[in-house]
């Protein structure tokens, strides 16, 4: 920007022309450019002391991506970081959407996040690059891309700065592709330097937390409690066990010339001592040894020799010189073969006064031999790795834990709103105008359950159940519940759509061919077995959570009486759906007219059965399974204005 500015400069004399009179005017366009240029570089210098005076990193990126929208004249802007751990994309901030993960290789900014290079297109539907799955998500039409990496002060990819849409414009202009690269230099900087004032600042909380644990090492020399207090804000701001460990080899090979260790852990549920690190100069010197000992597990029992004395003693074992006589348990001896052990230290890793594993040292390089004050400082440091330790399998617990209550919790709710509900701690009841409601029942079920035992009867149950509900995820649908023998799924919600019609009836026309083709096996083996009966209808209902120590999420209204009518007036293996879904889904699927037909406490109602897809729109004979035409026609509907 600043270099096209000081270009301008030499095109000055071009601002005046001459009339036919000899008189000097002056040349609009050349003035409304340097008016434009003045404006642009006046709004990158306000943004700039926006951008620096902030550290707090989430409002940081905020305030960037706004002033990037209304600087680039753009329809709106993302943000994307660079995930290294698993090779991701994923944006900090995007404006109308919520978060978006995609693989480094993908898409356009995937491709300037791995090559540096800028890319500016006129529309993105013509570049092989751009990856329309948003589009077609969210019925958003994506045209001018302006999308360029955002770099670090060591000049590394740290993430991309993407603009959509040029507002006042076909595509973003060379002038835009200055400002945004310098708008990017300076973001690349401030999001360094927020991130670390953030991790300072975390970093200084947590050292005062534990400043009163660590008080009982206050006797020790001003230069090791430096030390130690420096490695133990190092390793405690880490989570995985694998980042501790990197960071305790490095320590001690640092300040100990110890380059050989090993990290022993007691697996408290199987009873046995597993080994869980081995640093690299260990692993080079094993040879055939090294498969042995990295798959090592041996019992927490006295067979396990000086692993098992640590362990149950709580005491370190230094042994200064090995004689190979001694040596008596199988542990011991592939230690001693695969280790060339001279001498080593084990040091058990305690917490709360149980022994939790035990560091091993030894050297490869040379002989070790330590003093009584290095073995105390060794121990001394070995309590903060246990601590660390200990901390991270907290961790993996906690992830653990909350990995299976989401999981729990996505089983009985839907995914929008179970987010909603961990966010806000309830979910806001939603009036939906349009839901296609589906409804099953087993026909002759009750007989058939009498014959059956209990164990049999869950098994048949679940079986159906289980392949209904992936019937069900693969369509779009919601499942909401089941009731004995009945199954409820409903289409359009949480998520708005204008295919559920659709998806609905494909939803049936699968439930009922899975069903049939079970029929002739229970059939062919000479058992009785149910008949499904379905009913769908379209209408409105009020959709919620209802529940606090379980939840169910539900819908009410007079859309699902309706449709559960619709079940209860088809026949066994018949798909019936009322009027109002027939006239939404005639183009799609071939219908039978059945007229007016009772219903219980309804009246008579126009209802229909649905047979088959149409002719023209399926690809077997059977007209169960759609061809391209009818995609497209989906397509269609799929992207049109509500």
């Amino acid at each position: 920007m600043l270099e096209k500015s000081v270009s301008n400069q030499a095109a000055l004399p071009q601002l005046l022309k001459k009339d036919a009179s000899g008189r000097l005017t002056i040349r609009s366009s050349v003035l409304q450019q340097l008016v434009s240029e003045s404006s642009n570089l006046s709004r990158l210098v306000g943004a700039t002391q926006s951008i620096m005076a902030e550290l707090d990193l989430d409002a940081l990126l905020g305030v960037i991506m706004n002033t990037v929208t209304e600087v680039m004249h753009a329809d709106r802007s993302t943000l994307f970081l660079i995930d290294r751990e698993k090779e991701e994309l994923w944006s900090t901030v995007a404006q109308g959407s919520e978060e978006i993960r995609i693989k480094l290789s993908e898409g356009i900014s995937g491709h300037v996040a791995t090559t540096g290079e800028t890319v500016n297109i006129e529309d993105a539907y013509q570049d092989a690059r751009f990856s329309r799955d948003y589009d077609l998500k969210t019925g958003y039409r994506t045209r001018s891309i302006l999308c360029m990496p955002i770099h670090d002060q060591a000049g590394e990819i740290i993430g991309t700065i993407q603009v959509l849409n040029k507002l006042d414009g076909d595509r973003f202009a060379e002038t835009d592709v200055q400002l945004l690269g310098a708008f990017a230099s300076l973001a690349g900087i401030s999001l360094v330097n927020a991130r670390a004032f953030d991790e300072l600042k975390k970093a200084r909380d947590f050292l005062e937390v534990r400043v009163e644990e660590r008080t009982r090492d206050l006797e020790e020399s001003r230069q090791e409690i430096q030390k130690l207090n420096e490695f133990t804000l190092k390793i405690n701001a880490l989570s995985e066990l694998d980042e501790i460990v990197r960071e305790v080899f490095g320590f001690i090979d640092e300040n100990f010339d110890i380059d050989g260790t090993m990290l022993i852990l007691a697996n408290f549920d199987q009873g046995e001592f597993v080994v869980s690190h081995l640093s690299e100069s260990l692993q080079q010197v094993m040879g055939e040894h090294l498969e042995s000992l990295k798959s090592l597990r041996t019992p927490l029992s006295p067979d396990a020799g000086t692993l098992w004395k640590v362990y149950a003693e709580k005491r370190r074992l230094y042994l200064s010189r090995i004689p190979e006589k001694e040596i008596t348990a199988n542990v011991d001896r592939l230690f001693y073969e695969a280790l060339d052990l001279k001498a080593f230290l084990m040091v058990p890793l305690i917490i709360r006064g149980e022994a939790i594993g035990i560091a091993c040292f030894t050297s490869v390089r040379k002989r070790m031999q330590l003093s009584r004050e290095e073995l105390d400082s060794i121990g001394r440091f070995c309590n903060q790795i246990a601590g660390a330790v200990y901390n991270s399998s907290l961790y993996e617990q906690v992830k653990q834990e909350r990995a299976r209550a989401e999981s729990l919790l996505l089983s009985i709710l839907p995914e929008q709103v179970a987010t909603e509900l961990k966010q806000k701690g309830s979910v806001t009841p939603a009036s939906i105008g349009a839901v296609s409601v589906l409804f099953t029942d087993f026909v002759g079920f009750t007989g058939i359950a009498e014959q059956m035992s209990p164990w049999e009867l869950i098994r048949e149950l679940d079986g159906c159940f289980s392949q209904f509900d992936e019937i069900c995820r693969r369509n779009g649908l919601e499942k909401l519940k089941t009731i004995g023998d009945a199954y409820m799924a409903a289409g359009g919600l949480p998520v708005l759509n204008n295919t559920h019609p659709v998806d609905a009836c494909l939803t049936a026309l699968e439930l009922l061919a899975f069903m049939e083709g079970l029929q002739q096996i229970k059939d062919q083996m000479g058992h009785n077995f149910w008949r499904l009966r379905i009913g769908v209808h379209t209408g409105p209902v009020t959709a919620g959570v209802i529940g606090k120590a379980k939840f169910a999420y539900d819908i009410w209204g007079d859309a699902v009486n309706i449709a559960s009518r619709m079940e209860s007036s088809s026949d066994p293996n018949r798909i019936n759906i009322s009027g109002a879904t027939y006239e939404l889904v005639k183009d799609f699927f071939a219908c039978e007219y059945r007229g007016k037909v009772a219903a219980k406490n309804k009246g008579e109602m126009d209802m229909y059965f649905l047979n088959r897809i149409r002719p023209e729109l399926c690809e077997d004979e059977e007209g169960k399974i759609p061809n391209q035409a009818f995609r497209q026609l989906y397509k269609e509907i799929q992207t049109a204005l509500k």
